[in-house]
């Protein structure tokens, strides 16, 4: 993929090309060609608090990963989960939670897919009894995940 095609965050000056900036709680790479700030796979995943070369060991490409990555942002189980848990409807928050589960398992993001399981198994019960709790947690790792996402190059 060459520079061109990257999506730019914000333009920023810089000196020396490959350079690591904070922005927005996240350590990006900065490539000086066009004053740029993006994120490699790997950076993506170490900004979400996940493991990246245990998911390359897993796919075995890179290429292969980014397009799960990215499509994960298509994947709609955490607004329904959203939805279920404000309608109390727990047998529709489960199934939600436990699609949620599935996908960041098998995509590696161990920040969200550890609560999604804790909160997958108190819905398993049947009650809302700690889902709260455990869906703010969820929704912390979330949120963290799609921006890391959102700032892949």
């Amino acid at each position: 993929m060459g520079f061109s095609e990257k999506r730019p965050i914000f333009s920023v000056q810089t000196v020396a090309p490959q350079r690591k900036r904070c922005y927005n709680d996240l350590y990006i790479t900065v490539d000086d060609t066009g004053g740029f700030l993006y994120m490699t796979l790997e950076e993506c995943y170490t900004a979400m608090g996940a493991n990246y070369q245990d998911v390359l060991k897993r796919f075995y490409k890179s290429d292969m990963i980014r397009r799960f990555v990215k499509m994960f942002l298509q994947d709609d189980s955490f607004r329904l989960l959203t939805d279920a848990m404000a309608k109390q409807d727990v047998k529709e928050a489960f199934r939600a939670a436990h699609t949620l589960k599935g996908v960041c398992l098998n995509l590696g993001f161990d920040n969200l897919s550890s609560p999604a399981v804790a909160l997958t198994e108190i819905l398993r019960a049947g009650t809302f009894e700690g889902a709260a709790e455990q869906y703010a947690i969820v929704k912390t790792e979330y949120d963290r995940t799609i921006k890391a996402i959102k700032a892949l190059d």
